[in-house]
């Protein structure tokens, strides 16, 4: 009986936002290229380390698994082009670590990754990489503890943290200024709020503040350091946070029907509770860089092991009114912006089969925030011949080089390239005769679309 309401109770709730949770009407499209992903209900693969230190670079680890049980083959995946590539990749990570447990990329070539290595997670290693994904060599350095997140401030400066253990009542950090040879523990830490174990859930940073870092346990405390990891203070009751320069920012605080909207206009010292409407269900969110006030927010409820319902949501007036642009069923774990166009989501496994599909990684459409498009009728973009058997060519100015992506009449992202003044073929041959749509985004943001048409 329960798997019979459950789609009805879906499209209850999506009429009732006024958005039908249709995979095709999604405002999030899968990421291509490292998407041999497995979908995030398979159980046999899941991202750590999710970062963007840069607009358009992105660092991430996928732990992968064959068959479950299996040992996993953790590859490190590496982007400098909003995930449409990626240029480097390591499959064999496993002999020099086999269990990541997060990455801190610094900028688009230099990363550190922590971890465990021949099924010893309490035995943290350490690597380091200063020429991208395919770089990474283990340091000399010894963890002293069994860390989980490690963060880096600058070349030389960083953090690294592990849970509090039940009865230890602290969180151990532990601090280096010579890039990670030696670590010392931070003198005085915040007290953790409960008597048991308390983990370490998310690690959230911001550019704006290259000194700051947010860490968010399981008891929802929110743990800060605005000193690049020398002293901490810790915020209970929080969920998450989000801020778009050093001082302005959001909160979530509490879940379900009882969440509150807290804002910041220092930093974080201190928060304030929000008067809002159309509040979503929101469990990650993410400040737009380049778009004041513009936050997009992700949530979803969960009854069993069943996703009930998932939000996609935008504001624009720092969190004073919500629109809801999505319902559907991704069970999200984090969202990462590093600018107008650049806003990626990554989902998490709940526990149990969804009762839907369900993407690992995705990236936000660029025409969704409405990201500088241009009016000009003379920067309007037109491809011929229209309808085609599969060979296009574009006519019309392009702004450098410029991403193209092909998507369906379902919305569905199908393939994606580069073209140029001197590169303006695209060519479709691969897909199915049907109706597409192209859509160009150019370096500075700036988004044009157009729709052809592929016969046989």
């Amino acid at each position: 009986m329960k798997k019979k309401l459950l789609p009805l109770l879906l499209f209850l709730a999506a009429l009732s936002l006024g958005t039908l949770p249709t995979f095709g009407q999604s405002p999030w499209e899968e990421i291509l290229g490292p998407a041999a992903f497995e979908p995030s209900n398979s159980g046999f693969g899941y991202l750590v380390g999710v970062s963007s230190p840069q607009p358009n670079a992105g660092w991430a680890v996928h732990q992968r698994y064959g068959t479950r049980g299996d040992k996993p083959n953790p590859e490190v995946l590496h982007t400098t082009d909003n995930w449409l590539t990626t240029d480097g990749k390591i499959c064999d990570l496993a002999s020099a670590m086999d269990a990541p447990t997060d990455v801190a990329a610094l900028d688009g070539q230099t990363a550190w990754l922590m971890g465990g290595i021949n099924g010893a997670p309490s035995l943290p290693v350490l690597l380091k990489t200063t020429t991208g994904a395919q770089g990474f060599a283990r340091m000399p350095a010894t963890l002293p503890a069994a860390l989980r997140k490690i963060h880096f401030f600058s070349a030389t400066t960083g953090i690294a943290v592990g849970d509090a253990p039940a009865g230890a009542r602290t969180w151990p950090i532990y601090r280096t200024s010579d890039g990670g040879l030696n670590w010392v523990p931070v003198a005085s830490t915040p007290a953790s709020t409960t008597a048991g174990a308390e983990e370490i859930r998310q690690k959230i940073s911001h550019p704006a503040t290259a000194n700051g870092l947010w860490l968010i346990t399981s008891a929802n405390t929110a743990l800060h350091t605005a000193d690049a990891g020398l002293t901490w203070s810790a915020t209970p009751n929080i969920r998450w946070v989000a801020f778009e320069d050093a001082l302005q920012g959001l909160a979530i605080r509490g879940s379900g029907s009882s969440q509150e909207l807290l804002r910041t206009a220092n930093g974080g010292s201190t928060w304030t509770s929000m008067v809002t409407s159309s509040l979503p269900t929101i469990n990650t969110m993410a400040a737009v860089p380049g778009a004041p006030g513009t936050y997009v927010s992700g949530g979803h409820v969960i009854e069993g092991v069943f996703t009930v319902v998932s939000q996609t949501a935008i504001s624009r007036n720092r969190g004073v009114s919500w629109q809801v642009i999505a319902t559907e069923h991704t069970v999200f774990e984090d969202l990462i912006a590093s600018g107008p166009a650049q806003l990626w989501a990554v989902a998490t496994y709940a526990g149990g089969p969804t009762n839907a599909s369900q993407r690992l990684f995705m990236r936000l459409r660029p025409t969704v925030l409405g990201t500088r498009q241009p009016l000009d009728p003379a920067l309007r973009a037109t491809a011929y011949p229209n309808p085609t058997t599969g060979l296009l060519r574009l006519d019309g100015p392009l702004r450098g080089e410029e991403n193209v992506r092909v998507h369906d009449a379902a919305g569905r992202l199908c393939q994606v390239g580069k073209v140029s003044e001197n590169r303006r073929a695209v060519d479709l041959t691969a897909l199915r005769p049907g109706l597409y749509q192209l859509v160009l985004t150019a370096a500075d943001g700036a988004v044009r679309s157009l729709n052809v048409s592929k016969t046989e």
